[in-house]
């Protein structure tokens, strides 16, 4: 796993220069290189994480890859640049998503999980079975599990076309 998320690191860790007062925006001006702190070794996240957690910052978990170590907890890490935890700067990110983002991101999986069930439920209707309460409720609950993990990146993807 650490292969797929780190293709390229710093053997040395760089000098740290003076946090930012303020963040600044725009895609090209977000940190790219990381220090865990533990052993000090600088990671440069690659360019394809960096535009999915900018776009989505609730995409991925609360992990990340030090190039030394694998995979670390993001509170262990801090911004060359800037001197901020990424930790923080991660929670600074999902706390700047809209309303409507979070209404997505909460009701994706469930109106999936629904077209599942109704789509169960005609199946077995078709085939002369009956279709009980029990049945829509363990097939609702079956329909989210499913939906949970595939609808991140149908979030994604609306995040990147700017839809929320």
């Amino acid at each position: 796993m650490a292969g797929l998320m780190t293709e390229k690191f710093l053997e040395t860790p760089p000098e740290t220069p003076e946090p930012q007062s303020e963040p600044t925006s725009g895609q090209d001006q977000h940190p790219e290189v990381y220090l865990h702190e533990a052993c000090g070794t600088a990671t440069q996240m690659p360019k394809h994480i960096r535009r999915n957690y900018l776009a989505d910052p609730y995409f991925y978990n609360e992990d990340t890859i030090c190039a030394k170590c694998g995979v670390v907890t993001d509170t262990a890490c801090r911004w060359v640049d800037t001197g901020e935890n990424l930790h923080d700067y991660m929670r600074r990110l999902q706390k700047a998503k809209s309303g409507a983002y979070h209404i997505v991101r909460w009701c994706l999986p469930l109106v999936i999980g629904m077209f599942i069930t109704l789509f169960g439920a005609y199946l077995k209707a078709n085939k002369g079975e009956a279709v009980t309460p029990e049945v829509l409720c363990a097939a609702f609950v079956f329909g989210v599990a499913i939906a949970w993990y595939p609808s991140k990146f149908i979030r994604l993807f609306l995040c990147k076309v700017d839809f929320i």
